[in-house]
């Protein structure tokens, strides 16, 4: 499913990301007025040093501080680290490694909830989000749609907000082809806490920024 998003915009030279409107609303029979067209791309670039590990719960939509009933089944768990060394010697290559575990437990594909596993991460950078006081990241690349075997770029955006991490720290995905059927898939959370509402508010779990300098 395609749930609504919002407008990002990143650092110059990292990207810019711009949620608009709404569509595929069968896949959670949500409301159309709570769906939103998907950007086209994610385009991720950047290297710099940062390690941020953790992992949590979201219930979105709405994305706010507290938990759906249990029956909805409207949540999201992953599990997610990325450790960037900054650029190699050569001044190119990116010296990172990290995962990311998705699991959307209010979308079945194949009688079985959305599972998401990245395959290589290949950018690092700033998310300058205002209200995530311990520190934020944006990273990603490529990942696989275990339901289906097909391929996606996808961003993560991290927000490490105090403590503890559930009811403060932010977290959210987005996706974009070459696989099809979840192309600009993000969450939806105009509960959230956080200034912009692209950022979801997690309600179980920890993200911990951990500085480099």
């Amino acid at each position: 499913m395609l749930h609504n998003h919002k407008r990002w915009g990143v650092v110059p030279g990292l990207l810019v990301v711009v949620f608009l409107a709404a569509c595929n609303q069968e896949r959670l029979g949500l409301d159309r007025s709570k769906l939103g067209t998907p950007s086209k791309k994610v385009v991720g670039s950047g290297c710099i040093p940062g390690k941020m590990t953790g992992g949590g719960r979201i219930d979105a939509p709405p994305g706010g501080p507290d938990k759906n009933p249990p029956a909805s089944h409207q949540f999201q768990t992953f599990g997610a680290h990325v450790i960037s060394e900054g650029l190699a010697a050569d001044g190119q290559t990116c010296v990172v490694k990290g995962s990311l575990e998705w699991v959307d437990h209010s979308l079945r594909v194949g009688g079985r909830p959305l599972n998401l596993h990245s395959e290589a991460i290949t950018f690092v950078n700033e998310l300058p989000e205002g209200d995530c006081k311990d520190g934020s990241l944006t990273w990603g690349g490529r990942l696989v749609e275990k339901n289906t075997g097909e391929e996606y770029d996808f961003q993560v955006f991290d927000c490490d907000n105090g403590e503890p991490g559930a009811k403060h720290d932010g977290f959210n995905i987005l996706l974009s082809g070459p696989g099809k059927s979840q192309d600009g898939y993000t969450l939806f959370c105009p509960g959230s806490i956080h200034l912009d509402r692209t950022l979801c508010t997690l309600t179980g779990g920890n993200r911990q920024f951990h500085p480099t300098h």
